[in-house]
């Protein structure tokens, strides 16, 4: 015949049971207690570089608006490769008729800014935009660089400023590096998707960059008039499209709006004019309607993302 143990004794081993736990997780390696952790905002780059985020103490960074000429245009002919727009496809991004536009004259500042991408990664490619934001960088969305469905970094990037179809304007460029921060890589969270390509080559003096800022007020943002203007994957391949509207939600990290969009036209800017800053980067385009999102929405720029787009590839 067995005997039940008494409250008293189960007790006394439910507490040695929690000191036995308690002195494992004592004891167990770091790398197993903060396993999932994202580590801190560091930029880094294709080639395993490093570097902390530095603060620039700045609140905005200047456009520049170059003196083109028909000397610049090289109107180099390139092949329509179809690669599939990165990021979400779902038409539904196209809100109610589609108020897109095609940009034509992409030779034209600020259109020669906006840089079509073809990317390439271990695991397939695709296509993306870009934004010049000095000379020789442009600023794009960080699933743009580094996508972890498609094996991680991308192997190559190649830039097409004021792409219109066949033509390549001002030729094309390969990209000499390209970042993004530690915790876009370690959490896909979409607050983090932010990212920026270096060229070896100062492009940017010919064909202009946009200015772009940051401010912590959110109802500067609210319903201020906006553009977004890219390079869609529903339209003819590598062909630039815009659309004008209001700003219709402000979050910490995002901007909503209607404007219609695709994939494809990740990375593209989200901008207007603030100040003298015109045309002033408010955002980079990155998502559309999905999940709990009935908005498509750009990575806003805060501070930190203002002092990513300062400090990598410096």
């Amino acid at each position: 015949m067995s005997h039940l143990p008494s409250n008293k004794s189960l007790l006394r081993l439910l507490l040695l049971s929690s000191l036995f736990l308690a002195t494992l997780l004592f004891l167990a390696p770091n790398s197993v207690l903060h396993a999932q952790s994202a580590g801190p905002l560091l930029i880094v780059g294709n080639d395993g570089s490093s570097v902390a985020l530095s603060d620039s103490g700045k609140f905005f960074s200047d456009s520049y608006k170059p003196a083109l000429t028909q000397e610049a245009l090289v109107n180099e002919t390139v092949n329509a490769k179809n690669l599939k727009p990165l990021g979400g496809t779902s038409p539904d991004s196209v809100i109610g008729p589609d108020g897109r536009t095609q940009i034509t004259n992409t030779s034209a500042y600020p259109n020669s800014a906006i840089a079509f991408l073809e990317v390439n990664f271990p695991g397939g490619s695709g296509s993306c935009t870009g934004w010049f934001m000095s000379k020789n960088r442009l600023a794009t969305a960080g699933h743009c660089v580094y996508e972890s469905s498609l094996g991680g970094w991308a192997t190559s990037i190649t830039v097409y400023p004021g792409r219109n179809g066949g033509t390549a304007p001002f030729g094309s460029y390969s990209a000499a590096s390209w970042y993004t921060v530690t915790k876009w890589i370690n959490t896909g969270n979409p607050k983090y998707d932010y990212g920026l390509i270096k060229l070896g080559s100062n492009v940017g003096d010919t064909v202009g960059w946009f200015g772009y800022g940051w401010t912590s007020d959110n109802s500067f943002f609210l319903n201020k008039q906006s553009n977004v203007r890219g390079y869609p994957g529903d339209k003819a391949y590598g062909t630039q499209w815009t659309m004008k509207g209001r700003i219709q939600q402000v979050a910490r990290t995002r901007l909503f709006y209607s404007i219609d969009t695709f994939g494809g036209e990740s990375g593209s800017p989200h901008y207007g004019k603030w100040g003298n800053c015109n045309p002033c980067g408010f955002g980079i385009h990155t998502y559309g309607v999905g999940g709990n999102w009935t908005r498509n929405s750009s990575t806003r720029i805060t501070k930190a993302v203002f002092n990513f787009l300062q400090t990598a590839g410096n």
